[in-house]
């Protein structure tokens, strides 16, 4: 079973990490005990007391929480390891050993019983930083994209409850407010209810699914059953309904799908669609997203930053209120401590269409941008970017460009001069 293949590798696990390690880990105390009557032991190098409540796959209490372990860290200058990739089952393993020792640190830098320790970690620690308030977000923005999520017959219940707030599976590229279809499997094999994604999403090392987002907001519709969507000529040429919904969780649905799927529920009006606009054959750009991806991204690969120089949808918590602002694109973002910095805010729109959009637009960005202390704050729609500085309060545009005129080495200069990676 389940238990036995993960305390088989984590034996394993252990034994690899006691050849190349100073501490010595009991691999049967690890697994089966909890931190009743735990101790430190320096003479013997032994972390054994400080293993953190429950099996390894849950990390304890952060069980689908491993967001607010990072928080923990960030406002407390923890220093965590880097976290393993997916399919690396074995160093997600070590990596439990590896947090186990990082907070055993922390806790002799601050003289910490084992229950002190404890008492931080599972109360102090996310009460301060404001509990579940802290990475669920209450005021969403817009939604870009739509993604199936998988669910047992026994979930149905779920979307009785439109307070329901609940940790799920998700795409990596879900961000907060996005879309997110329910599929119920058999016996019901039926679209159910439309949830929305109400977290930035998140790798927990420690859920076997490994990327995680919270879901809520449900909205029950009638069912579109699997039958039907064989049927339809829209629904029936997605592979996955092709594939009879196997491999669901995270599949993402064009706009003119998922709109598709809510039309054939008669879903009622506060169920949000997707906005996108037909285009010709020849045209690419049907919503934000594509803004996104198909010109703000390649761009700030030609002005010099790496994937790991930007965060889109950066949470900065505001107070004891906690409200969260969330722009596009934060260049060169820091956080430490509360204090949050950025070199540049982004601001990604579709169409911005008139006067009054574009003046709705710039308050937005600028908001952003003053509370990142953001030295450029930048608008872009799929016909051009528009850059404000600090310098003017981010209230007059220094540089206006086509994104056709970026093909001229002079114009891209400006660009770059502007708001360039320069290091």
């Amino acid at each position: 079973n389940t238990n036995a293949v993960w305390a088989k590798r984590f034996d394993l696990a252990i034994g690899q990490y006691n050849k190349n390690s100073s501490y010595t880990i009991n691999a049967n105390t690890y697994w089966n005990n909890s931190f009743s009557g735990a101790s430190y032991d320096d003479d013997n190098k032994s972390v054994d007391g400080y293993n953190i409540k429950g099996q390894i796959r849950d990390f304890g209490y952060f069980k689908w929480n491993f967001n607010v372990v990072m928080m923990i860290a960030e406002q407390f200058d923890i220093e965590l390891p880097p976290i393993p990739v997916k399919k690396d089952y074995h160093g997600r393993v070590i990596y439990y050993l590896d947090l186990c020792h990082v907070f055993h640190s922390f806790a002799k830098a601050n003289n910490m019983s084992p229950y002190e320790l404890f008492a931080f970690l599972y109360d102090f620690a996310p009460k301060m930083l404001g509990g579940y308030k802290s990475y669920i977000i209450e005021d969403l923005p817009e939604p870009k994209s739509a993604y199936f999520i998988g669910a047992k017959k026994n979930d149905i219940f779920l979307c009785e409850n439109n307070q329901e707030i609940t940790p799920w599976q998700c795409n990596p590229e879900t961000r907060a407010g996005d879309m997110v279809v329910m599929y119920m499997g058999t016996p019901i094999s039926a679209v159910d209810s439309i949830w929305r994604s109400v977290s930035v999403g998140f790798n927990d090392p420690f859920f076997w699914y490994y990327r995680c987002t919270y879901i809520g907001h449900p909205k029950k519709i009638s069912q579109v059953t699997q039958k039907t969507m064989k049927s339809d000529k829209i629904l029936k040429e997605m592979p996955i309904v092709k594939k009879n919904m196997q491999g669901i969780n995270g599949v993402e649905l064009m706009p003119s799908q998922y709109n598709h799927i809510l039309d054939l529920a008669k879903a009622p009006k506060d169920v949000l669609r997707l906005d996108f606009e037909s285009v010709n054959s020849d045209e690419s750009l049907k919503n934000e997203k594509d803004v996104e991806n198909k010109l703000i991204k390649p761009l700030l690969s030609k002005l010099g930053y790496l994937e790991t120089d930007y965060t889109q949808q950066f949470v900065v918590r505001l107070g004891h209120n906690n409200t969260k602002l969330i722009p596009d694109f934060v260049l060169l973002p820091i956080s430490k401590s509360g204090h949050y910095l950025a070199f540049t805010v982004i601001e990604a729109k579709y169409h911005i269409k008139n006067k009054a959009e574009f003046e709705n637009y710039s308050i937005q960005v600028r908001s952003y941008a003053k509370q990142l202390s953001a030295e450029y704050a930048v608008l872009a729609d799929k016909n051009k970017i528009i850059i404000t500085t600090l310098k003017d309060d981010y209230t007059k545009s220094v540089l206006e460009i086509k994104w056709g005129d970026l093909d001229n080495a002079d114009v891209f200069s400006k660009l770059f001069k502007l708001i360039g990676k320069k290091k």
